[in-house]
């Protein structure tokens, strides 16, 4: 599962989606956690409002390959525009680290759960 964590520059903890400048891509599969790369973005909430719907459709489009973006808070119009795409969003505040690690356990223990069923 491809997995999009929105985070600052330089830093290591999960941003709100419209403040996001960077995204950090990692693939999770069997609980194994594999950082792909980071993309740039421009900030939905520091575009100019005439260019908030254009920000807001490149930055959907720069994760359209991922299945879960993380972020600490998303606004309604973000979470429709990933939500028409497929993408599920999860809304964890801390360390990107720690909330990568605790989703890949949370994707191990539910397809455990189905296996079992």
């Amino acid at each position: 599962m491809r997995v999009a964590v929105a985070g600052a520059p330089g830093r290591h903890v999960i941003q709100h989606f419209g403040a996001a400048h960077v995204f950090h891509i990692y693939d999770i599969s069997d609980g194994v956690i594999n950082f792909v790369e980071s993309r740039a973005t421009l900030p939905v909430c520091q575009s100019a409002a005439e260019e908030h719907d254009d920000a807001l459709g490149r930055s959907v489009e720069r994760l359209a390959d991922c299945q879960v973006v993380v972020v600490s808070r998303i606004g309604p119009g973000p979470s429709e525009a990933l939500g028409a795409r497929g993408i599920r969003i999860e809304e964890i505040f801390g360390f990107i680290d720690q909330a990568v690690q605790r989703l890949a356990k949370s994707l191990t223990e539910r397809s455990d759960k189905e296996q079992a069923e």
